[in-house]
């Protein structure tokens, strides 16, 4: 019996779109009442919405994406569509104080916060001036912002994506060396300090714990 031959994916976008391309009826994305679970062509397809309306938020390569979220099927879909615009996406952990969510934001210079409303307060006292738009994910904010910033909500991201936006095209030019995600711990004095992981570092350490690259990508 012949060898089958398998190319190893180079990045986490090429192994998502191998997972969609291979179990696309196989449930990929569940939450613990199972509110929403998604098939994996189910979950491709909203990950190449939200890419595309994030760039029609001028999120490209190398940008930074902040998203404070509890835990919800919502931050894999934002995690995935980040990833396949070359972008990192920049987790503010819920247990964060003002000053470290403030200084992550200005640290990790992001233009685009993902939150939803029970936190939004929490992120305008803690200080967005670096952030130009705010996607909230049950719906827009209400209060007029005083910086001119931009709310809204998830429907309203995913129903403007970008002109002639290409998806195959921008997620076949993430490299193994764009950084996949940005990673804020703090020190022994409580400073929060950022370590950058490349897909070729997240493939390497997944690879490394499960014979099928790209099995735990949800």
């Amino acid at each position: 019996m012949a060898n089958e031959q398998h190319t190893l994916p180079k990045t986490l976008t090429e192994a998502f779109q191998a997972r969609v391309a291979e179990l696309p009826d196989a449930i990929a994305l569940r939450t613990t009442g199972e509110e929403m679970p998604l098939t994996w062509s189910e979950y491709g397809r909203r990950v190449q919405s939200i890419a595309a309306g994030l760039a029609d938020l001028g999120v490209r390569t190398g940008d930074r994406v902040a998203i404070m979220l509890a835990d919800r099927p919502e931050f894999d879909l934002f995690d995935n569509a980040l990833l396949h615009l070359g972008a990192a996406p920049v987790s503010v952990s819920t247990t964060f104080s003002q000053e470290q969510i403030r200084h992550l934001l200005a640290d990790s210079a992001a233009t685009v916060v993902v939150t939803e409303g029970q936190f939004v307060q929490r992120l305008r006292e803690a200080g967005l001036e670096s952030v130009n738009y705010v996607v909230t994910i049950e719906g827009s904010a209400d209060a007029a912002d005083p910086e001119d910033r931009v709310f809204l909500s998830l429907e309203e991201l995913e129903a403007n994506p970008a002109p002639d936006f290409d998806f195959d095209a921008a997620w076949r030019a993430v490299t193994p060396e764009n950084v996949a995600t940005v990673i804020y711990a703090a020190d022994d004095t409580g400073i929060l300090e950022a370590v950058e992981v490349t897909h070729a570092s997240a493939l390497a350490t997944r690879s490394s714990t499960s014979p099928l690259v790209g099995a735990d990508l949800d």
